[in-house]
């Protein structure tokens, strides 16, 4: 079965870190250092909607999921169990500079027998910043989970 991750949101939050090491969660190996947090975050200022994605837009619960017609800027304004459908990459603003992002996965699909386990799945993603112009881009790296 292909499976897919989708990037739902990005708002202010997680320090980036130049340290490589690797943090295991569940089944999960990260390249990166990153603290565990136990329960949720609360969203407060959202990046905006530029670009990207390919338009399929959903929602999923940890055990359904389904298509909603949202636009695609509907659905990377919200952190509630809605997810855009990445490539091309999805590209969001920030009028101010950020040195951290907050970003919450989604899964496009249901839990099965078939993918039971797959820790992975909510880390198939990589954040890129940039200058205004769009250049010098550079690699985030996970700090907080």
């Amino acid at each position: 079965m292909f499976k897919q991750i989708l990037l739902t949101a990005a708002v202010l939050s997680v320090s980036i870190s130049t340290a490589f090491a690797t943090t295991t969660i569940g089944g999960a190996t990260l390249t990166d250092t990153a603290t565990v947090n136990s329960g949720t975050v609360t969203p407060t200022s959202y990046l905006s909607y530029v670009s990207g994605g390919n338009g399929a837009t959903g929602w999923a619960d940890g055990s359904t999921y389904g298509g909603d017609g949202f636009t695609a800027a509907a659905a990377m304004s919200t952190a509630d169990h809605h997810w855009l459908q990445y490539d091309p990459a999805i590209l969001v603003y920030s009028p101010a500079a950020l040195s951290s992002v907050l970003a919450i996965p989604a899964i496009d699909h249901g839990w099965n027998a078939d993918n039971t386990g797959e820790f992975w799945e909510s880390f198939e993603f990589r954040i890129y910043g940039s200058d205004s112009s769009g250049a010098l881009l550079e690699e985030g790296h996970i700090t907080s989970v």
